[in-house]
């Protein structure tokens, strides 16, 4: 599992006081607990992990409903993402996501990125290629 830092992978920055929360970030917080467990997302931002607990019980009801306000929570977060992902050579040479789909056309499983062989591998069911980058 890959390390969870307040701040990063759309974790909000630690703050003095649970009371200084407010609605949405408590429920940003709990979806990531749902994630990652609730004593070690506390731990990070110096909880009680039964605060998050009773955030979790207060703000999502059912478990049912914690699950559909998780993937709520990450397609909102998704949607707001408004970064480029720009994949870089060591020669300098630059593609973004949507021109390797292109490239490859249709729909695929995988598609394996290695910029020092200038390819992308893709595999869709028993079926694989690869195409040039650049």
């Amino acid at each position: 599992m890959n390390e969870i830092k307040p701040g990063f992978d759309v974790m909000l920055p630690v703050k003095a006081q649970s009371n200084d929360y407010d609605e949405d970030e408590k429920t940003i917080i709990v979806a990531k607990a749902n994630v990652a467990g609730p004593k070690q997302i506390a731990e990070l931002y110096g909880l009680k992990w039964q605060t998050v607990r009773n955030w979790k019980s207060r703000l999502l009801g059912t478990k049912s409903a914690a699950t559909a306000t998780t993937a709520s929570v990450n397609t909102k977060l998704t949607e707001n993402a408004e970064a480029a992902v720009i994949i870089q050579s060591p020669d300098g040479h630059e593609i973004i996501v949507d021109e390797i789909i292109s490239k490859i056309g249709g729909v695929t499983d995988k598609i394996y990125i290695c910029v020092d062989k200038n390819v992308a591998y893709w595999v869709r069911g028993e079926e694989n290629s690869s195409v040039n980058l650049w």
